[in-house]
């Protein structure tokens, strides 16, 4: 039972441990004001877990590499743990917290400092890849990714049929990318500055939309957490800048990056509009994806209004038609049916090139645990876990809601996380690069729930542990 309490001018009562609600005149107790603490201390726990899972995530996927065969199984767990966790942490329902007890000097200067730091990166990276552009030229006898895009911009350009055989690459050679993987690079064809600033831009360009949310200097960011997050940022790219240069020099992955940035971003905000614009360049950049499509198109029709489920529906299917159906598939529909079949073909080769039973690859992936007689059922259980786990996980999070609280801002990105977590464990062709648009995809949450976008607001005067 409540104490009764007379206020000061002040507002320092009789009890000084008790809180005196003006708006309904309802006393309320020192009991009663502990759950709002523990919700806050609950969110400062969990974006502290979130933010530590982001950096284990991204050192077994880089640094650890370095160490040959020590981390050999325990790179790969920790990466799917980490991955894990990155979906199921943010659902765990918090409120905002308020960092009061942060000096407000130090509150206000983090989003400035963490502006300086993306806009470091930035700078680093032009300063950098100068150089490894100048020295390392785009050639098909090095590596013919960026070349066949090369050709199929060039080709576009001059009304020519951009599918079809490429013996401009090597002899037998097709052009296998859709066209959300060519067109961004249309702009460096036509002025005739080198395709890879244009991975660059698009993937430093999605990693500051992503860092957005954190650089409002009204909002109160976790300090600890921030820096922690940003320390993964920073070995990330460091790892790829020094370690894997063939990242920037020899992919387009940057551009599938920025894709699956963009569309985890979209998800966050539930822009349904943008969701499926977002969702279509996914598909036709790297389509991994596929399977999650109809889990999440079947999460709205069946938990959101009907409007946005349209939304949804009309830009990923005009989408579609206007980018790819219509102007290439309908032409020659066998050409792209045949493409995912040629890349199955490739999977002996990688294995024996890269002694990967010999235990020579040390990427993540469950790849591991597995020989080359058993590949097959490496695709069986790619495509069987990318569309149930996703399933799984929305319903038991919808039939868990009914009983507990949940954060339900969460539970289209974790839907979407869940399923590239458990593609990529079992891609048959591990290599290092396919792995850095699934692991981007955390910071984007990360941000997101530092920024304190998942929580409801804090009770006026609700503090936080001390960093």
């Amino acid at each position: 039972m409540a104490t009764t309490i007379t206020c000061d001018v002040l507002g320092q009562g009789k009890y000084p441990g008790a809180h005196f609600d003006i708006e309904t005149s309802k006393t309320i107790s020192p009991d009663e004001q502990e759950l709002p603490m523990t919700r806050d201390r609950r969110y400062y726990i969990i974006a502290l877990a979130l933010s530590i899972c982001v950096l284990l995530e991204t050192l077994s996927l880089t640094y650890l590499q370095q160490s040959g065969s020590t981390f050999y199984y325990s790179s790969s767990i920790l990466y799917l743990l980490s991955g894990l966790a990155v979906c199921i942490l943010p659902l765990v329902p918090v409120s905002k917290i308020s960092f009061l007890k942060t000096p407000a000097r130090i509150n206000k200067s983090i989003p400035y400092l963490l502006g300086a730091f993306i806009l470091f990166l930035i700078g680093h990276h032009i300063v950098r890849l100068t150089t490894e552009y100048s020295n390392m030229p785009i050639d098909a006898r090095i590596a013919d990714m960026l070349p066949c895009l090369q050709v199929a911009c060039r080709r576009f350009l001059h009304g020519e049929v951009v599918y079809g055989p490429a013996p401009e690459i090597y002899p037998g050679s097709i052009i296998p990318y859709l066209p959300a993987m060519w067109i961004p690079f249309i702009p460096a064809s036509i002025l005739g500055f080198d395709f890879r600033w244009v991975t660059v831009a698009m993937q430093l360009f999605c990693v500051g939309l992503a860092m957005m949310p954190v650089l409002n200097r009204n909002r109160s960011i976790p300090l600890l957490p921030a820096i922690i997050g940003a320390a993964a940022l920073f070995l990330l790219f460091n790892y790829f800048l020094y370690k894997r240069t063939d990242y920037w020099t020899m992919t387009e992955e940057g551009v599938v990056a920025g894709f699956y940035l963009l569309l985890s971003l979209a998800l966050l905000r539930r822009n349904y509009w943008l969701i499926g614009l977002a969702i279509m360049c996914c598909t036709l950049s790297r389509y991994s994806l596929i399977l999650w499509i109809p889990v999440y198109f079947g999460f709205v029709f069946l938990t959101r209004p009907r409007s946005d489920f349209w939304k949804l529906f009309l830009s990923y299917t005009g989408g579609m038609l206007a980018v790819f159906v219509i102007p290439f598939f309908i032409r020659d529909p066998l050409y792209f049916i045949h493409i995912p079949r040629g890349y199955i073909g490739l999977t002996d080769r990688f294995w024996h090139s890269y002694g990967v039973e010999e235990h020579l690859l040390y990427n993540v992936g469950l790849f591991k645990f597995f020989s080359f007689g058993q590949v097959h059922n490496m695709l069986i259980l790619e495509v069987i876990t990318s569309f149930l786990a996703p399933l799984i996980l929305i319903l038991s999070a919808l039939w868990l809601k009914k009983r507990f609280e949940l954060n339900d801002r969460y539970f289209a990105y974790a839907s979407f996380k869940i399923s590239m977590v458990f593609f990529y464990a079992f891609i048959q062709m591990p290599y290092l690069y396919v792995f850095v648009p699934l692991t981007l995809m955390s910071f984007a949450v990360l941000f997101d729930y530092l920024a304190g976008q998942g929580g409801e607001s804090s009770a006026p005067g609700a503090t936080a542990p001390v960093v």
